[in-house]
């Protein structure tokens, strides 16, 4: 057995994990075909599976990654072997990571404290003990839990700081005490706890990473010092640190500490009022995000509120406005109040009834591709017609199997904190895959992705892989709201989607007034929606037409409410590049 395992790491390592999702895809693909000898030995496929998922990672495919991950775990929780103990504490570190970077923070945490659990209660385990420590610091603070952050962070320094002890001629020990030294500076520092630990640590971090020429951990210490310089107004001696490290960070592409880089540059220049050269540093971080796909990232929630305080300080209070309205939908695509918070105030003292948009509604939907935005939203008691919009759509209804049983047999209050989290988490879901949910109909929504004046068989794709997303999401959320709330069911979803020429419209006059989605298109995916099976996804033959290059499905003839016997198709999977 640790042979196997030892051949399947070496397979693993040589592969280096960058380049382009096609090359990653292509690297995947011949690692999957050089591990196959070894799925059928149960450990071997745990770490195979786990070693995939990093894959996955590195193309930013979360959901899928979750789907593997998930199925690992089931097999190493339900075996009590050493070897599998590990392995179930690396999959709850995953977990936890792939949550944190998608800013699903409650889960995040939810599955790091699994991971703590492990590694306190097995001595072997203990050396994960400092990373663990480090992702619940951050994944604590954006929760706005600053004391458990502080305390995690603290842990993180001491378990690191003993094994450097121990270990001073290691490089990896030296290194992790490095970073540990360098979180704590931060955190401590974004909480508000600038004392006199913060400028010795970090000057013993960059200490320690020089004497071992650890390039990385020089200039993330470097970058930490100058936040720190920053924070006790040595602006200059700030600037010049990062103008040192700049370009060194975006030639190892440490994309992160570069936007931090540029960010803090932005502000000294900002703090010295020379808003040319910070409006300057911040279109570039604008622009180079875009091109990244990096322009839904928290980071730039910071970048556009600052863009928008610049603006608002140089009598530009409209360009104002937008920006801090941008900064706010960033901040709830993460949920992260204080940023929320943040731009509504700064709003609010421009236009003090616009700003309540940015508490009031539904502004992470709102961008401009949405044809509510399209229509006129005023109605006159003189006009008879209504004004609407013809679009082509993919209707998707999904509904909560099972949650009537679910409010009969569990407290009513737990039960909505409950659907709130989950719905939260099927929100984003939809978002990342570029649709829009219209409306939420008691246990289930509606969601629609728009194709606009043609059919595109992409736009239609999105819709099928929110399916997808959402029924991995769900298996992960099961573990959570079973031992949380009490849940002794897995919850699934019922889903039915319908492609087709539907209308845009607001309906009612005076009295009340609502925006929705008319047509025969959107009849249809509610009506396979209700027939659909647990877990399952029926599509229209229209729909189907326009996917079955890339997707595998099974037709079948069903009776559907009101319409009798049709013809219809159930999703089993989306087909892989070589299929």
């Amino acid at each position: 057995m640790p042979d196997k395992i030892k051949e399947i790491k070496t397979i693993f390592k040589s592969f280096d994990l960058k380049g382009s999702e096609e090359e990653l895809l292509l690297s995947l693909n011949q690692f999957e075909q050089r591990t196959l000898s070894f799925t059928s030995n149960i450990s071997c496929y745990i770490v195979i599976m786990w070693m995939k998922n990093i894959f996955l990672q590195k193309m930013n495919h979360w959901a899928r990654s979750e789907e593997l991950l998930d199925k690992a775990l089931t097999i190493a929780s339900n075996n009590s072997d050493t070897f599998f103990i590990k392995w179930e504490l690396k999959i709850y570190l995953s977990l936890g990571y792939i949550h944190q970077t998608q800013c699903n923070y409650i889960d995040a945490d939810y599955f790091l404290q699994k991971a703590l659990t492990l590694a306190e209660n097995n001595d072997h385990l203990s050396k994960f003990l400092g990373e663990i420590c480090s992702l619940l610091a951050d994944v604590n603070f954006r929760l706005n839990l600053y004391s458990s952050a502080k305390r995690y962070v603290t842990q993180e320094k001491n378990v690191a700081f003993k094994n450097y002890e121990s270990q001073k001629k290691k490089r990896e020990s030296a290194i992790i005490y490095g970073y540990s030294l360098i979180n704590y500076c931060r955190i401590k520092r974004l909480i508000g706890l600038v004392d006199n630990t913060l400028s010795p640590s970090i000057e013993e971090a960059l200490s320690i990473v020089t004497s071992i020429d650890y390039q990385k951990g020089i200039l993330r210490a470097k970058l930490e010092y100058a936040q720190l310089q920053f924070v006790m107004n040595f602006t200059e001696k700030a600037l010049i640190i990062i103008q040192e490290i700049e370009s060194s960070l975006l030639e190892r592409r440490m994309m992160k500490d570069y936007f931090e880089a540029g960010l803090l540059a932005a502000r000294i220049h900002r703090k010295m009022l020379d808003y040319g050269l910070s409006e300057e540093k911040l279109e570039i971080l604008i622009s180079f995000a875009q091109k990244n796909n990096l322009d839904h990232a928290q980071i730039m929630s910071d970048v556009y509120y600052i863009m928008g305080d610049i603006r608002y300080e140089t009598d530009r209070e409209e360009d104002a406005f937008d920006l801090f309205k941008l900064s706010a939908k960033i901040g709830m695509v993460g949920g992260v109040k204080r940023n929320i918070i943040r731009a509504f105030n700064a709003a609010r003292l421009i236009d003090k009834i616009k700003a309540k948009e940015l508490l009031t509604s539904d502004l992470v939907y709102q961008d401009t591709q949405f044809v509510r935005n399209r229509l006129s939203k005023q109605v006159s008691p003189f006009i008879q017609y209504k004004t609407k919009a013809k679009l082509f759509a993919s209707t998707l209804f999904v509904d909560i199997a099972g949650f009537s049983s679910l409010m009969k047999k569990s407290d009513e209050k737990m039960t909505i904190k409950l659907i709130d989290e989950l719905i939260d988490r099927l929100c984003i879901v939809i978002y990342q895959n570029n649709g829009y949910i219209d409306k939420f109909l008691g246990d289930g929504f509606m969601a629609i992705f728009e194709h606009g004046d043609n059919l595109d068989p992409n736009i239609a794709l999105n819709g099928i892989k929110a399916s997808v997303d959402m029924n991995r999401a769900i298996k992960n959320k099961n573990r959570r709201f079973k031992e949380v709330y009490g849940l002794d069911t897995d919850i699934t979803f019922r889903m039915g989607m319908s492609t087709g020429e539907i209308y845009a419209i607001f309906l009612g006059n005076y009295i009340k007034r609502e925006f929705t989605y008319l047509g025969n298109a959107v009849n249809l995916a509610s009506k396979l929606e209700s027939v659909a099976s647990r877990q399952g996804l029926l599509l229209d033959p229209d729909t189907y037409a326009l996917t079955k290059n890339r997707i595998i499905a099974q037709k079948k003839v069903l009776t559907l409410p009101s319409l009798g016997k049709s013809t219809v198709f159930h999703f089993s999977r989306i087909k892989r590049d070589k299929e």
